[in-house]
């Protein structure tokens, strides 16, 4: 749908094959991404290089599309699963994930002195903090009706304004 918020950053991923659609035709920018998902968008967007990895995930298994994508991220620091045998690839990611996986892709980048001034901060988890920060410092995160809502999962329409936003600003 042209007329919908995001119409410009699904133009902007899409044509960069980041991101594909959920048929030929279709988008849909309310549905939500998975963990797997979004390392593969990353992936692709480094040029999908073939990499030897030495992963633990016991639920990441040959023949997966995103096999390749699980092992760069893993052996780039970018995700390190919920525990050493669990990556949790189909897990629908969240807000406050989404944002911390972009921020390790960026190095980690300090917030310039930005604050969580939303009223529900206090529900950022530790690990997430300093990504959120850095990501509403620089404007690439945008809150939904005034609020963070990091446990919320991320839409595909967010997911694609973020990435816009990280890569055009």
């Amino acid at each position: 749908d042209t007329d919908h918020w995001s119409a410009e950053a699904v133009e902007f991923t899409v044509a960069r094959e980041l991101f594909q659609g959920v048929d030929d035709t279709h988008f849909d920018p309310e549905g939500t991404l998975t963990r797997a998902m979004v390392v593969t968008v990353l992936w692709r967007l480094i040029g999908a290089p073939r990499v030897d990895h030495a992963m633990t995930f016991v639920d990441v298994g040959p023949g997966t599309y995103y096999l390749d994508a699980v092992g760069w991220a893993f052996a780039q620091k970018l995700v390190s699963g919920y525990d050493a045998k669990t990556f949790a690839p189909n897990d629908t990611i969240t807000r406050e994930q989404l944002v911390t996986i972009l921020w390790r892709f960026a190095e980690m980048p300090g917030s310039s002195g930005a604050r969580l001034d939303f009223a529900d901060a206090d529900t950022v988890s530790e690990y997430a903090l300093p990504a959120l920060l850095w990501a509403t410092g620089e404007d690439y995160f945008a809150p939904v009706e005034g609020l963070l809502q990091p446990k919320t999962p991320a839409t595909r329409a967010q997911t694609a304004q973020l990435f816009m936003n990280f890569l055009c600003w």
